[in-house]
């Protein structure tokens, strides 16, 4: 690998103190900072492998129109529904705390070490990802991330309900979750993703990468030409 510091032409910005800008370092969870998905081995972690295989079939009409659509909005809420509802906040968190532990197995390094580039410029690390805010704060705790925004589950009395907290954080939602954090303040942005649900974001930013092949960075058509592309591989 070249050096994190020269490659993608991402270039040193300094401190905020010299742009008078916040610089913000922003990565997708799911296939940019993971080599797969999370969501599904933390899912079943909850519910068992036979349980959450209940869920899936039993939102099996919703999760392909989901798929279809490219929403991921009524599938992804049903098997929550059925994974979560009822469940303890206090034993969720338990199995949230030791699956970021235990899991560093799911990490890319390659993009670690453009964690560990962007935190020695003193750059705020920020996790912006579909998968659930439950177990993704013990990750950015484990990785030294700053804040997270990702998708969040209700609760009433100790207990899940299983409805989601707000839009699925996908797609524009991740651009506003953002903005919304930021609120109002100047800001220099970096932004790493691998998908469709990552383009808003990336078009969003100052410097992006898309962590995925050509012609799937083609495909997505982005709006600007500063988001560049390198394979999972070339990292």
């Amino acid at each position: 690998m070249a050096n994190a510091e020269n490659s993608f032409s991402f270039s040193r910005s300094g401190d905020a103190g010299a742009s008078g800008k916040r610089q913000i370092a922003a990565f997708d969870f799911d296939g940019t900072l993971t080599v797969r998905d999370s969501l599904v081995p933390f899912l079943r972690r909850v519910a068992g492998g036979a349980g959450l295989a209940r869920a899936c079939v039993a939102e099996v009409r919703a999760l392909y129109r989901d798929m279809k659509g490219g929403q991921r909005e009524e599938g992804k809420e049903g098997v929550l529904q059925r994974v979560f509802r009822g469940e303890s906040v206090a034993g969720v968190e338990e199995l949230a705390v030791s699956f970021a532990e235990e899991r560093r197995d799911l990490l890319r390094p390659q993009m670690l070490r453009r964690v560990e580039w962007h935190r020695a410029q003193e750059h705020e690390l920020i996790i912006i990802s579909a998968s659930l805010h439950v177990y993704l704060e013990h990750v950015a705790r484990v990785l030294g991330f700053d804040h997270v925004i990702a998708v969040e589950l209700e609760t009433e009395n100790g207990l899940y309900t299983g409805h989601m907290r707000g839009p699925n954080v996908r797609a524009q939602e991740k651009a506003n979750r953002l903005l919304a954090w930021l609120d109002g303040a100047e800001a220099e942005i970096w932004a790493y993703g691998d998908s469709r649900g990552d383009k808003e974001l990336l078009e969003l930013a100052d410097h992006a990468l898309f962590v995925g092949s050509a012609r799937q960075h083609e495909k997505i058509g982005f709006a600007t030409a500063n988001v560049q592309q390198v394979g999972k591989h070339d990292l």
